[in-house]
């Protein structure tokens, strides 16, 4: 994946859920009162581009 600035990002290793990363997503999403209307891990890891990035919206 490479970003607008040019920098590139490789997944590397078996795909798999990191304990301390799943906490820490919960907590910005309760913090700031965000639903996720998709998941979209399997099509970032299966190489399927572009992903949208708007799949987050806030509550109220």
């Amino acid at each position: 994946m490479t970003t607008k600035t040019g920098r590139t990002y490789a997944l590397s290793g078996p795909s798999s859920i990191d304990a301390d990363a799943a906490h820490l997503w919960d907590s910005w999403r309760k913090q700031h009162g965000a639903v996720v209307l998709r998941e979209v891990t399997t099509d970032v890891l299966d190489g399927r581009q572009p992903v949208a990035v708007n799949l987050i919206r806030q509550v109220g």
